[in-house]
């Protein structure tokens, strides 16, 4: 959810169209929670011949008032529901019932979104809920949509009345609709559109190096001849680091140790000077 408030921030405010995001569709279905998380190869409870990827109505998921088994239900049926607060990790029942839709929309408005179940603990939690209908929602749903990037995240915010189920071939792209708070729909794809790019960001990889040497000269005035030396004796070694740099504490990188001949860094630093930076991907 907050990779969707950052792409709607990236829009400008003036702009009231619709922009490609990276969300096609694809011709299987995959489960996934409301929320965004992709645990379920990690926890499920999922009854016997389960998921049941039938329904015409859409696939959308129920926690049983039998045995907390879970169930794929058409996502038409009223049902009562469970939300999740992050603001205090705690689950809640509305008093009410609606479509599976209608629920997230209230939990999103109200709490954060339907519940997630990620673990025994969670699962034990909601089901202490069940106590009033068969089934109940979870945020547990099954779509045919993901990310070009192959992102793994599950998470929709899809507008009201979307996907639009046109039952056409080229109707598998979506947008961000500005005029509709940054929700989402499906397009024809051959649509010209604005569109938002992703660009993993660089982290860098920093290493501390510590050591000591011995001279009879000013170290502080050849540091840039001994910074060279050591990038030039690495990179021949193979490794090729984007920078180099000392630390320095009031201009100087070396100070003599008391009653020695060699140097070491102040007393105040914990730290050794000098400074490896390895820009990679992630």
């Amino acid at each position: 959810m907050n990779e969707k408030t950052r792409a709607k921030g990236n829009v400008d405010f003036l702009y009231i169209g619709s922009v490609w995001i990276g969300l096609t569709k694809v011709g299987y279905i995959h489960w996934g929670w409301s929320m965004g998380e992709n645990t379920l190869s990690d926890y499920n409870n999922w009854n016997k011949e389960q998921p049941d990827n039938s329904f015409l109505e859409g696939h959308c998921g129920a926690i049983s008032q039998i045995n907390g088994y879970w169930s794929s239900v058409s996502c038409l049926e009223i049902l009562n529901f469970a939300c999740y607060d992050e603001s205090d990790g705690m689950f809640y029942q509305p008093v009410v019932t609606l479509s599976w839709s209608e629920a997230q929309t209230y939990c999103r408005n109200f709490r954060t979104d339907l519940a997630s179940i990620r673990n025994p603990s969670e699962q034990s939690r909601v089901f202490k809920f069940v106590d009033t209908t068969d089934y109940m929602w979870i945020g547990l749903f099954g779509d045919t949509w993901s990310w070009s990037d192959q992102s793994s995240t599950t998470f929709r915010y899809w507008g009201s009345g979307r996907p639009l189920d046109l039952n056409l071939n080229y109707s598998n792209c979506v947008a961000m609709d500005m005029s509709e708070f940054g929700s989402w729909t499906n397009y024809n794809c051959n649509n010209k559109l604005p569109f938002m790019c992703y660009k993993v960001a660089e982290s860098t990889k920093r290493q501390v190096v510590e050591f000591k040497v011995t001279s009879d000269g000013d170290l502080n005035m050849m540091k840039e001849n001994i910074l060279k030396m050591i990038g030039d004796n690495l990179r021949a070694q193979g490794n090729n680091y984007s920078n180099l740099s000392w630390r320095e504490s009031n201009g100087q990188v070396f100070t003599a140790e008391k009653n020695e001949t060699a140097v070491k860094l102040p007393e105040s630093c914990e730290v050794t000077p000098l400074v490896i930076d390895n820009s990679t991907q992630t």
